[in-house]
């Protein structure tokens, strides 16, 4: 009896070691699938990511691409710049959402910053550019007109008039991700606010962001496409409000405003538009240049809009009335620009 008893026993713990055996190599097979499967996890992290960022690299640069081509194929100016905006919203920093890929933060935004006005301004010397200096026979300076005139112009025009554009993409990313939104215009304002701070210190450059050399080493053209743009904006500005924005009433005699109310705002737009390219100059230690027609038409506007009796025009108290007050006083601060 008792050697059976000790037999079964016997048995029991066999049975036990075999089985605890067991449990123990299924739960170190149970870690290394674990494992495995955690790898593996990670290769597909990365695989993801890395198409992520191969996808929007890609993506980015045909949209900027299809942008530059439709650009040439137009014939106006409008249509023009509405794909050189276009391929502004399409440069990759502003396609950055800070997520989907392990290289997003800061650093790697700033970069594609650089990157991408890096290729802008090699992009702008392929245009043909109207020179702001005087004609070296006659001496006279050129003029926007002739400019708006002829084509191989109007790429640069355009490009320069599109600077602003921001992506609604990185509009929605920076309001979730809270990091400030910059348009290609605000690059080369921080820049030009720089410039002496950075030109003058190794340490001060090497602190700043990496768009800041691009822009500065190339400050010639910089300059150039910023001057451009203020032209552009004032010209167009003082076009849209036309040549006659008041007028006497025949019948009456009384004063009327003729520019409609959309017009005096469009007007509006251009002008603080030219006003805020001429101040970033001007950070810069830049005077801004205008064409010959650009300044002549501020002068001339100025001195028709100062000389309108606007206490008979507030007697009538037009609706309009507001808005050409601020159209006044924006000639005359253009008028005053340096």
């Amino acid at each position: 009896m008792i050697i059976r008893k000790s037999a079964a026993l016997t048995l029991s713990l066999s049975i036990l070691l075999v089985t605890g055996c067991k449990l123990s190599e299924n739960a170190q097979k149970s870690a290394d699938n674990s494992q495995l499967a955690a790898q593996n996890s990670t290769n597909l992290l990365d695989l993801n990511q890395n198409a992520y960022g191969d996808g929007r690299q890609g993506g980015s640069r045909e949209r900027r691409e299809n942008a530059l081509t439709s650009m040439e194929r137009a014939t106006s100016l409008e249509s023009k710049m509405v794909s050189a905006a276009s391929y502004f919203s399409a440069m990759e920093y502003q396609l950055f959402k800070n997520e989907g890929f392990r290289e997003d933060n800061s650093e790697k935004r700033a970069r594609l910053q650089s990157e991408g006005i890096s290729e802008f301004l090699k992009i702008q010397k392929d245009y043909a550019k109207p020179s702001l200096d005087a004609d070296p026979v006659t001496g006279n300076a050129p003029e926007l007109r002739n400019s708006l005139g002829r084509p191989e112009y109007l790429n640069a025009l355009a490009l320069a008039g599109a600077l602003h554009k921001i992506s609604e993409r990185q509009i929605e990313a920076a309001k979730r991700y809270r990091f400030t939104v910059q348009s290609p215009l605000d690059l080369f304002a921080q820049a030009l606010s720089s410039k002496t701070a950075v030109e003058g210190s190794p340490a001060s450059l090497a602190s700043a962001p990496t768009f800041v050399y691009e822009i500065l080493r190339e400050s010639r053209d910089s300059i150039l496409l910023l001057e451009l743009r203020a032209n552009l904006m004032a010209g167009t500005a003082l076009q849209v409000l036309g040549a006659e924005p008041v007028a006497v009433d025949t019948t009456t005699g009384e004063l009327r405003i003729q520019a409609s109310a959309v017009q005096l705002q469009d007007s509006i737009d251009r002008m603080k538009a030219a006003i805020q390219t001429i101040l970033i100059l001007n950070q810069g230690g830049i005077t801004p240049r205008y064409f010959a027609d650009v300044g002549q038409g501020i002068r001339a506007a100025s001195a028709k809009l100062s000389a309108i009796p606007v206490a008979a025009l507030e007697e009538t108290k037009h609706p309009k009335l507001p808005k050409l007050r601020e159209v006044q006083a924006l000639v005359t601060k253009l008028a005053g620009a340096r």
